[in-house]
């Protein structure tokens, strides 16, 4: 599973009027805004389907640390187009006693 978001209004680097940076060097307040503004996870996931859980093993995250960790989700569904991921309650760091992510898929 992967996940890749991006904000569309982040700050465009000064390139001297150029649009292809090969080549440029940020500077380090853009290389930071470019990163600030860049969000990405992947994951090999374990589906635990009797016991109500799926286990994601980091592979990619936009924070070194979370490399190789194994992280927890708790899930249930709402109808057949939404499901919701409830972090496991070991991961959560007081005062924050839930943490929730909506799935739902979209029709036309």
């Amino acid at each position: 599973m992967c996940y890749v978001s991006m904000d569309p209004n982040r700050s465009m680097w000064n390139m001297g009027g150029k649009r292809d940076p090969l080549g440029y060097a940020p500077t380090p307040e853009e290389a930071s805004s470019g990163i600030a503004g860049l969000g990405a996870y992947c994951a090999a996931v374990e589906v635990h389907a009797k016991e109500g859980f799926v286990l994601h093993r980091v592979e990619v995250d936009k924070t070194p640390n979370m490399i190789g960790a194994t992280r927890k989700r708790w899930f249930t569904f709402e109808g057949p187009d939404r499901v919701v991921l409830s972090v496991d309650p070991a991961e959560n760091n007081p005062p924050v006693v839930d943490t929730r992510l909506t799935w739902e898929r979209v029709t036309k």
